[in-house]
């Protein structure tokens, strides 16, 4: 189950694929729904003036009594300022 931005992560670019980060998120995304636990990663999502920022992504399920998973909580923060480049 892809997260609810996937098509707005950044494909390959500079000759070597950064979207590695994308599908670890990917991943992680579905191991997080599956195990009913955390998600913790980083990937870059293109704004809405083309520009690419690299954010990190943090959410949990909200449980019920039921111990169904009522909704996703989550936050996601840019972290350009400082951040290194993607390895070239």
């Amino acid at each position: 189950m892809p997260g609810p931005c996937a098509a707005r992560r950044r494909p390959c670019s500079r000759g070597r694929c950064s979207a590695t980060r994308s599908r670890a998120a990917a991943r992680q995304w579905t191991e997080a729904v599956a195990a009913r636990g955390m998600v913790d990663a980083r990937f870059r999502v293109r704004r809405a003036d083309g520009a690419w920022r690299l954010m990190a992504v943090r959410a949990a399920p909200l449980v019920g009594a039921d111990g169904r998973i009522r909704k996703w909580v989550g936050l996601n923060v840019e972290v350009d300022e400082g951040a290194p480049p993607d390895p070239a």
